[in-house]
């Protein structure tokens, strides 16, 4: 126990089990300071990318509606004009 307390430079005699259980704790801590890197990233990131969803929702959805309206208005003018035809002959 005394071992992973202190830092191996100060340890009478380092063996191979204490760099390997050196590198297994160092490598945990990294994990858990990329985890936590990530967590805040995606906290700081959140709002504008719900924000940002909804608008882009609303707007798809606008957008459909416009392109739907588009659609009659086109079909309307074209069966207008097809029946035109027909009426002149």
């Amino acid at each position: 126990m005394e071992n992973k307390k202190k830092p191996l430079h100060e340890l009478p005699h380092i063996t191979l089990d204490d760099i390997a259980q050196r590198k297994q704790d160092v490598l945990a801590a990294i994990r858990l300071k990329h985890m936590a890197i990530g967590d805040s990233a995606q906290r700081l990131v959140s709002p504008y990318t719900k924000s940002t969803a909804e608008n882009k929702s609303l707007l798809q959805t606008f957008n459909k509606g416009f392109l739907i309206f588009d659609g009659v208005v086109v079909g309307m003018k074209l069966i207008n004009r097809i029946r035109k035809m027909f009426r002149r002959r």
